[in-house]
């Protein structure tokens, strides 16, 4: 978690992970998001080593209701071509879309400004 601009931001940082070791990654984050009791904006962080696996996809798909009420806006950077793809999926089923951005300064952008809706 960082603090930016007077607001909390969680940080998911998915950088050289895949599969199961990006569900502990997830499930370390929603647990200190509901120790938390409070919602947050959330960034997500990937990087060329990190592979989303169909298993971690599975994962989310069923688990992320969990916790979506905690969840203000989510964005993700370090994103591949193809795993940009797989958030434009991931979006179409999410009530709350996470939206990719080139850099870590405009992800805390889109995630911290009120009028941010997207990059």
């Amino acid at each position: 978690m960082i603090s930016h601009k007077q607001k909390q931001v969680l940080i998911v940082d998915y950088s050289d992970c895949r599969g199961e070791s990006m569900i502990e990654v997830y499930e370390a984050a929603k647990n200190l998001a509901i120790t938390q009791s409070r919602t947050f904006p959330v960034l997500n962080i990937f990087n060329s080593k990190t592979i989303v696996t169909p298993v971690f996809l599975r994962f989310i798909e069923g688990d992320f209701s969990s916790v979506e009420h905690l969840v203000e806006k989510q964005a993700i950077i370090g994103l591949s071509t193809i795993q940009k793809w797989i958030v434009i999926g991931y979006n179409k089923w999410s009530k709350r879309p996470i939206v990719s951005c080139n850099t870590y300064e405009e992800a805390l952008k889109f995630l911290v400004d009120d009028n941010s809706d997207g990059i």
